[in-house]
């Protein structure tokens, strides 16, 4: 009797120390612009008070794939944003305009979720406008996890070199689905025609969801999959503004918990 009570107080701590390191990773990201040249400082209005600025490529706004962050708010979780052709990644803000290797010129209009936002500004004859975000690093520590995406095209007219894709027109605003895959992802539930709203205010954003079981190893990838377009000129392509990476312990706890009392039955 007092092997198994030791068992199953072992199990429960296990799972409330687990659980605890769960809680700890509610990860809020924004991506934001950097004033140029200096990336540690973001351009005011472009990055959400209390969350973590995601900051893409200063001056020209192109990340020249892909952009990373490690160490993501002192969580421990390293993240990659790309779309799989170098050089496309770009940032957008709206009410700012690009002009190269310079400072971007202009003012941030609407709140910081809803005016800067991600895209893939695609050069024609690529197959596809998608957006590629990895998780990794020691943080990233087994269970489930729920992520919650933003994805807003706030409507910015910006044009550069009359080719660069900046917004996002009907009805190529849906993107087709979300997926996630990974060699950590066990398991996974995935979105399908999410859309991309035209709002600037961040009180009128509403966020796709996808789920995932993860491992404790390797990586998370999750790519928001674009709608079909003829080139980047013309729609086809995903929009990702800002995520909220957020851990679910309780359904960890039950399932460890039912799982002890298997254990228990058995001995």
């Amino acid at each position: 009797m007092v092997k198994k009570m030791s068992i199953l107080f072992c199990g429960v701590l296990v799972l409330a120390i687990t659980a605890s390191a769960l809680a700890e990773v509610d990860l809020k990201v924004d991506f934001a612009l950097p004033v140029y040249p200096s990336e540690p400082t973001m351009v005011a209005g472009t990055a959400k008070d209390g969350w973590v600025p995601f900051p893409m490529n200063p001056g020209d706004m192109w990340t020249h794939d892909p952009r990373s962050l490690s160490d993501a708010g002192g969580t421990g979780i390293n993240i990659t944003v790309g779309c799989g052709y170098g050089g496309n990644t770009a940032i957008h803000v709206l009410g700012m305009v690009h002009e190269g290797e310079v400072a971007a010129s202009g003012t941030p209009t609407g709140d910081p979720l809803a005016n800067s936002y991600v895209m893939s500004a695609r050069h024609w004859g690529e197959p596809d406008g998608d957006i590629i975000l990895t998780f990794s690093g020691a943080g990233l520590v087994a269970g489930s996890y729920s992520l919650l995406s933003y994805h807003n095209d706030a409507g910015n007219p910006e044009v550069y070199l009359g080719y660069r894709l900046t917004s996002v027109p009907a009805p190529y605003d849906v993107m087709p689905s979300i997926t996630v895959s990974g060699t950590g992802v066990s398991s996974a539930v995935t979105a399908a025609n999410v859309p991309i709203q035209h709002v600037t205010s961040d009180g009128d954003l509403n966020t796709s969801w996808v789920g995932f079981d993860y491992d404790g190893t390797g990586d998370v990838v999750v790519r928001y999959v674009s709608a079909w377009g003829l080139d980047r000129c013309i729609g086809g392509a995903a929009v990702l503004n800002a995520f909220r990476l957020v851990p679910e312990p309780a359904t960890m706890i039950l399932l460890g918990l039912g799982g002890l009392a298997l254990l228990r039955r058995r001995k």
